[in-house]
Order: C-alpha cells, then structure tokens, then sequence
C-alpha cells in the first residue's frame, strides 16, 4: 500500500484508540516530511529501507529552519535536533504501527536510532521576576481577574496550559481542593490546588464566570465567553511579562518555575513526579533544574576544600 492511504488509516485508528488530535496531526506532518523526501505520497511503504530514514536525518540537519516557509523570517540557522528527534521518533512509531496492523510483516526502521538531543535547562523564574510579572496584572478588570486566576492555577499545580484550558468545572474539587486534568496519551491525573488559588476559583465562579451551572463549561473563557487557547495566552502572558520585567515569558515556564520551587520548598521529587504527570522519574529530574544561586549556596554550605582545610588557607 501507498503511504498515501496507510495514512489515513492511522488517522482512523489513532481516533479510535483515543489518541490526542495532536498526535493525529504530528504523525500527518512527520511522515508526510518523509514521503516528500522519498518523492511522493504514492511511495509504496514496504520498499522502505532503514538508508532512507538514514537519508532522511542527514536532510533534515542540513535544511534551515524557515526553508519553503511563505513568510521567510531571515533566520538561517539549521533545525533544531529536538525537531529532528521528534520527526524520527514519529516516523519509526508509524512503521511500527504498520507492523503491529499487519500492513508490513518487519520494520525496517526499528534498527536506526533517534539522533541525539543536547540537555537543556528551561530557565525558570526568579521570585522576584515572579512577584514583578503578577503585581503588573490590573485586577480590576474581568480579564484581568481571570488572567490572575490563569497564571496563579498554572503556578501553583504544575500543570500544563493545554491540561488547564481544557479542564471543565466538572473536574474542579474546591471542598477537597483538587482538579483533575487530562494529560499527554489522555491519561488523567488529580493535581492539588492551593488554598490561595481554591479562594480566587471561589470568586471567579460565584460572580465572574459566564456559565458556573453548566458542569461542561470550561473552567477560563475570554470576555466574550470564548474558550480561551494556549496561543491566546501566550500572547497574554508574553504582553504582561514584557511590560514588568521586560522579558517576554512563557506559560510553561510557570510549570518549570513550580517545579523548581517545589524543591526549594524541600517537596520529594517522587510526589512531584505524579503532580506533573511525567511517566518517568528520569523525566522528572531531568526537567528539574536548580538555579545558579541554589547551586552556589548549597556548595557554601557543604564546599569539601572550605569544609576540611577552612576559608583562606
């Protein structure tokens, strides 16, 4: 069969099995990358080699980031290996899929490995910039109300924004002070809401929500009683944050800050684990970084040469 048609039969399955849209779309555009290097959609899967996903990689770190984009933004600088590992990794999960629906009796690809990532610590917030950001929003509008209330929620539970804007008040506890949240692989968890944040929830839901009867609305709307989108927010939270900090800042930061915080506050990297929602505690120390002045005044504290021989010798 032709890539052509093996594809929209994963977009059936994956539907079917109740795989995220995302995935649905990411799995579209990665192996259709893959087939525009081959030639065209019309390829035949089985002819396949693992040379040609080989053939692939080396294309794709020598492609530019906005090549054959309609508005060139005038940056030259190569993919980054995040997007290489990422199409690879969903093109090799493709052709295991065609495997294990019997479209091909072996995967060819299963032997070349995903290129390899450089470690990157997403910079989390200081307090101060923390403190700046939140003191900028004018809470004494409806937006701005429920800005608060979105950036606090972020803040205080870890979540991601997609987990947290498609969140219904159906899923909100605040007598027990919880909220279930819909993760990556649709896997849901209970995340902890703060007595801080349940307070503002309390006011956001007696008097500013657009719909607090109906258990199927969704917890943040816009003014005019839209579903708010991650976009949107970014844009909120990018224009807050430049006028206090002068710094554009992203909602995920927020969840990173958590985290960092979190351990500050001397929290177990283990219930911080299933806060998050990560599969694996690597994942989580991984994604934990602490920043330079923790660092620092960790080794003041237990530095070997100032400890044994004393400061000065």
């Amino acid at each position: 069969m032709t890539l052509a048609n093996l594809l929209r039969s994963n977009r059936v399955a994956y539907r079917a099995e109740g795989r995220s849209e995302k995935t649905v779309e990411s799995t579209t555009k990665a192996v259709g990358y893959f087939a525009a290097f081959l030639g065209d959609l019309e390829t035949e899967a089985d002819g396949i080699t693992a040379d040609h996903l080989r053939a692939f990689i080396g294309a794709l770190m020598q492609k530019k980031r906005w090549n054959n984009h309609p508005f060139h933004m005038g940056d030259d600088k190569p993919l980054s290996p995040f997007t290489i590992a990422g199409y690879v990794r969903t093109v090799k999960a493709f052709w295991s899929w065609l495997v294990r629906e019997g479209y091909l009796k072996e995967n060819p690809l299963a032997k070349v490995k995903i290129p390899r990532t450089p470690q990157v610590c997403v910079p989390a917030l200081t307090r101060e910039q923390l403190q700046a950001v939140f003191a900028a929003i004018d809470t004494t509008t409806l937006a701005g109300f429920r800005n608060l209330l979105l950036f606090s929620a972020l803040l205080d539970s870890g979540c991601r924004i997609s987990e947290l804007l498609n969140a219904t008040l159906a899923d909100l506890d605040l007598e027990k002070g919880i909220l279930q949240v819909t993760g990556k692989g649709n896997k849901q968890r209970i995340v902890p809401v703060g007595k801080q944040v349940s307070k503002m929830f309390g006011k956001w839901l007696a008097k500013l929500h657009p719909d607090p009867e109906n258990p199927h609305s969704f917890l943040f709307y816009t003014v005019k009683g839209e579903p708010l989108t991650p976009h949107r927010v970014d844009n909120i939270l990018a224009k807050i944050s430049m006028k206090a900090i002068g710094k554009r800042i992203h909602p995920h930061q927020l969840r990173h800050s958590m985290a960092v915080e979190w351990l500050r506050g001397k929290g177990d990297v283990f219930t911080l684990k299933e806060i998050l929602g990560h599969k694996d505690i690597s994942t989580t120390q991984i994604y934990v970084h602490l920043l330079p002045e923790d660092l620092k005044a960790a080794h003041s504290r237990v530095g070997v040469c100032d400890r044994l021989f004393g400061v000065g010798r």
